[in-house]
């Protein structure tokens, strides 16, 4: 086995190889497996901005209800005087 690519060249056809004379990938197939990382990490970061988005609404959300309902128990107390 070797490393040079030269040596897996296929007599049948330019585009094809010989997957056994070599020990790594080819460059386009290592390109190709960067370029899905790097879109997993993207698509990881965008998952968990979103997350954290929705997590901030939903905060919100509960302390505008607690503060309604604080106001509510207020004004019954109020008017049962």
């Amino acid at each position: 086995m070797t490393e040079n690519f030269a040596t897996t060249a296929s007599k049948l056809a330019d585009h094809r190889y010989v997957p056994y004379h070599f020990k790594q990938l080819r460059p386009d197939q290592i390109a190709e497996i960067e370029a899905t990382r790097a879109q997993q990490v993207r698509d990881n970061k965008a998952a968990k901005a979103f997350a954290a988005e929705e997590d901030a609404s939903w905060a919100a959300q509960q302390a505008a209800n607690n503060q309604m309902l604080l106001a509510n128990e207020i004004d019954k107390q109020e008017q049962y005087r």
